[in-house]
């Protein structure tokens, strides 16, 4: 005997990082609905607002730096 589900499925967990992902990283607001995504607007708020993250985390590490302190390597830029 099939088993039927009535109502609706549950979501998957792909879904589930990437309303988090705009929700609460992108947009820093829990109450962001999915529904309203723009591939035009969306991808380049979250380009914009990520870049500038990515690059404070890993930039400074990459150059050996900490606080704004000058490259380890002079021939980094």
């Amino acid at each position: 005997m099939a088993v039927e589900q009535s109502g609706p499925t549950e979501k998957s967990l792909q879904h589930a990082f990437g309303t988090n992902f705009l929700e609460f990283m992108v947009y820093s607001n829990p109450t962001w609905d999915y529904h309203t995504f723009s591939v035009d607007h969306d991808m380049k708020v979250a380009d914009d607002s990520m870049a500038a993250r990515v690059d404070d985390m890993v930039v400074p590490r990459l150059w050996g730096r900490s606080n704004g302190c000058a490259p380890a390597n002079p021939s980094v830029p």
